[in-house]
Formats: C-alpha cells, structure tokens, sequence
C-alpha cells in the first residue's frame, strides 16, 4: 500500500470514527433532554401552588404595571419576576403557569450546557454538567416553586451574557490590527548587531 493510499485509509477512517460519535452524541442529548422535559411536565398538572406562591400573585394581580418596578413587601427589587406572575395572573391557568417555567428551566439547560462545554471545550463535558444540573432533586424547586424563578432566569441571563461577551470579545480582537492584537508585534526589530551585543 502506497503513502497516499495510507493516509486516505487513515483519514476515512477518522472520518467514519468522528461521525459515529457525532451521532452518540446527538442520541446523549435527545436522551437527555427527554428525561428533562418528562420530568419537569408532570408539573403541569401535578403542583399545586406553595410556599409564598399564593400570597406573592395576590399582591402582583392588584398593582398597576408601573408598581411592579419598585419594591416589593418583601423589600425586594425583583421587576422582572413581578412582571412575570403579573403576566400569570392574567393568564389563569396553572397549566400555562407551569408550561412557561418548564420552557424556561429547558432554554437555561440549554444555555448552561454551552457554557460548559465552551468552558471545557469538550462537548462530552458539557452534556454531563447539564444532566447533574437539571436532573438533581434540588432542580425541582427551580420548576415546581414559581418564586424560585428568580434564580433560573438570573443564571440564564449571566451565562448568556459571558458566553456572548467571550464571543464578541474574540471576534473583536480578530479584527484589530497584528499591532495591536498582538502586543509581539510592536517590539523593535533587532539587528543581527545588536544580537550579538546583547549575548556577551
């Protein structure tokens, strides 16, 4: 067998090699984020309302849309969480309540497991970050308590936000001039002379 042939044999086979774990893992991930959505849909008619649920929609179904942007009873700034059961409130239906935190808790699975696997940079990584994530007990109160959505849409917001800042920041400094992207670069240029100097 001839180099070239060698190396093509070798670079099919590669091929062949990286297409099967592409799909494995496209299969790890269906698999995955089936078992988080069959999960997390037994809430939809499952989960009564708890904890301070029913006191915090109460006090959010009375104020006027300019009143959910200062301070809450509980002395919070939470804007966006009021907006969001003053949103459910006009919605009555449990179930729809549960739906929209059901999709939320799946686009932050999502955006956890990029960040991850951005961090490792290894995909495998990131699908197994996102699985202890979403699949612990502890997720649960994330989906089945509505007053924790604060939580899951403050850690979708600050993962999104450092994996869109790494990306501009790259793409940013991608179209900088070498000199200034490149601090080596800027150095003087040496003399064969001054080489010589220098290394006595």
């Amino acid at each position: 067998m001839s180099s070239e042939q060698r190396a093509t044999t070798i670079a099919q086979a590669s091929g062949s090699k990286a297409s099967r774990e592409s799909a494995l893992y496209g299969l790890g991930c269906v698999a995955v984020y089936f078992a988080i959505l069959t999960l997390y849909a037994q809430s939809l008619h499952y989960a009564p309302l708890s904890l301070d649920d029913q006191s915090q929609l109460h006090e959010v179904s009375e104020l006027p849309l300019r009143a959910l942007f200062v301070w809450d009873h509980f002395g919070h700034f939470r804007p966006l969480k009021n907006l969001l059961f003053w949103q459910l409130v006009r919605a009555d239906d449990l179930a729809a309540w549960r739906l929209a935190f059901v999709s939320l808790f799946m686009v932050t699975a999502i955006v956890v497991q990029l960040f991850a696997t951005r961090v490792a940079q290894a995909r495998w990584f990131g699908l197994a970050v996102v699985s202890c994530w979403a699949l612990h007990p502890a997720a649960a109160n994330a989906v089945c308590w509505l007053s924790a959505v604060n939580g899951v849409y403050a850690l979708c917001a600050m993962l999104a936000y450092l994996l869109l800042s790494e990306r501009v920041g790259r793409a940013s400094v991608g179209r900088l001039p070498r000199s200034r992207a490149d601090p080596a670069a800027r150095a003087p240029a040496l003399s064969p002379r001054v080489l010589s100097q220098a290394a006595r």
